[in-house]
């Protein structure tokens, strides 16, 4: 038995939603408020990182154990707390190439994000020393996933793939569900917590943007 169909609008009334929804880049009004609000809570949060940030050299507080890797803006370590010898990793960023603003963004995203089995974890401890800008998250100690892809095979075995594409799909939603976009997703930006690449987490934020955010590129 067929449904009840829906009534009939006036063509100027869906011209008219079809216009608005255009004018906000595609999103809906509740979409762009959504992204807003992620602004602002950010912007608060910033605001309280700026004045909770430890001032000394990292090498007061922790003691380095080995590279966990390189990127263009900055680098991250392994890091045993010298008191209590907790493991962790340190993201340090140069302050040549890093403003406080910038630092201050990537440090606040990820802590806005909470918890996410697949998104790694930040704590809340900004450093400034003289240098640099650094920032404490848990460590994933098996590179980055593009150490298990092989060039023109890809990531084997096909179950490899299909559990690391779920995961990834489920941090994206939890991402997107809080006004925010990710806009980086690349092999270098997925972390592998096993040596069988069994589980994977998401990292890095800097690119991340409230929904709704008008870019230049």
């Amino acid at each position: 038995m067929p449904g009840k169909q829906p009534e009939p609008r006036p063509a100027a009334a869906v011209a008219s939603e079809h216009d608005t929804k255009d004018s906000l880049g595609g999103l809906t009004p509740e979409e762009l408020q959504q992204g807003q609000e992620a602004a602002l809570a950010l912007e608060e949060r910033m605001a309280l990182g700026a004045q909770t940030l430890v001032h000394a050299e990292v090498e007061q507080l922790y003691q380095e154990v080995r590279p966990l890797g390189q990127g263009r803006f900055g680098r991250v370590v392994l890091v045993t707390h010298c008191q209590k010898g907790t493991t962790m990793a340190l993201k340090q960023l140069p302050k040549t190439s890093t403003s406080l603003r910038s630092f201050l963004y990537e440090f606040c995203v990820g802590l806005s994000l909470g918890t996410h089995p697949a998104i790694v974890a930040a704590y809340g401890i900004g450093i400034e020393s003289a240098d640099s800008y650094s920032f404490l998250t848990e460590p994933i100690l098996h590179g980055d996933l593009i150490a298990f892809i092989q060039p023109k095979v890809g990531l084997t075995p096909s179950e490899a793939a299909q559990r690391c594409a779920a995961q990834l799909a489920s941090a994206l939603e939890h991402i997107h569900a809080l006004g925010l976009v990710y806009r980086d997703l690349k092999p270098e930006n997925v972390l592998v917590c096993d040596p069988t690449c069994q589980h994977v987490k998401l990292a890095d934020f800097g690119h991340t943007r409230p929904r709704g955010t008008l870019l230049r590129l």
